[in-house]
């Protein structure tokens, strides 16, 4: 599986902007029998810090981080090998610089 972020800018440093991925998921907190207030939150863990994988991820040999640059594009993509499957929740990427 590979997520793909691609786009166009005029000025785009890579040391000021690193390029972070983070696997979020979405958890169930459940109250006690007294408490009608069962809530979700997401749970966030970086997978990487530019091209270096961190632990836990890097343990499994699964994940690849890289970044292409071809001024005014660039793309950023995460290839995830392996027996997965995967659900996208959303139809758009954001990039926050």
């Amino acid at each position: 599986m590979q997520l793909v972020c691609e786009f166009a800018g005029a000025d785009f440093n890579l040391f000021d902007n690193p390029v972070v991925w983070h696997k979020t998921q979405r958890l169930r907190h459940y109250g006690n029998d007294d408490d009608d207030d069962n809530e979700a939150y997401n749970e966030s863990s970086q997978i990487n810090m530019m091209s270096t994988v961190l632990e836990p991820f890097s343990a499994t040999k699964r994940f690849k981080p890289t970044f292409r640059s071809s001024p005014p594009t660039f793309r950023f993509a995460l290839t995830i090998t392996g027996n997965h499957s995967a659900r996208c929740l959303t139809t758009h990427s954001a990039i926050v610089i």
